[in-house]
């Protein structure tokens, strides 16, 4: 019988598992006795813990902390992506978006370290006013004036660029390959 993990922190669990999206079923079929483990009626293995950790997006040693740490809580006030009314409402699953944001986080915190580090100073955001009731087209219009470009055509290292002159980090991934896959340009 594998090893089991003493002084687990059951609401700790709990905790990661809601604020990734996940419901007990799913994260049941990563590991099948979680909601003994939540209840604090089993104790998982290494093996168990390790699998949590990466489906939470946490690292192991935060399920046996008193309380979840500020640098691992999942901000909910962060905006969504958008869903379009016509599509697959499973678009993006909770948990993907989740834990996408995540990863996204701590690859921003990394970036600020690093600038922090290096002695070099961030400047203060300016986006766009953009108001909340404006079509699609003003709301462009204004995106493209606070950008500097008219409505010439970029690839998209052209935006990126366009994007990161105004302090915006791009990250880009080619893991994921679903409706927003961009092939790179040759």
């Amino acid at each position: 019988m594998a090893g089991r993990v003493e002084n687990i922190n059951k609401d700790i669990l709990r905790q990661c598992r809601e604020q990734i999206g996940l419901s007990l079923d799913e994260a049941g079929k990563k590991v099948p006795k979680i909601s003994e483990m939540e209840r604090g009626d089993q104790k998982p293995t290494f093996k168990q813990l390790d699998a949590l950790a990466e489906w939470y997006k946490v690292p192991r040693w935060v399920f046996i902390s008193d309380h979840l740490p500020e640098k691992y809580r999942i901000d909910k006030s962060i905006p969504a992506f958008r869903r379009l009314a016509d599509s697959n409402a499973d678009f993006f699953s909770d948990y993907k978006v989740r834990a996408l944001t995540a990863r996204v986080e701590r690859f921003r915190n990394m970036i600020l370290e690093l600038h922090e580090d290096m002695g070099e100073a961030f400047r203060a955001f300016d986006p766009p006013d953009v108001s909340e009731s404006a079509t699609p087209f003003h709301a462009a219009q204004q995106v493209r004036n606070w950008l500097k470009v008219s409505n010439e055509r970029y690839a998209f290292t052209g935006w990126k660029e366009k994007l990161e002159q105004k302090g915006v980090f791009v990250f880009m991934t080619g893991r994921y390959k679903g409706w927003s896959y961009i092939v790179p340009e040759r």
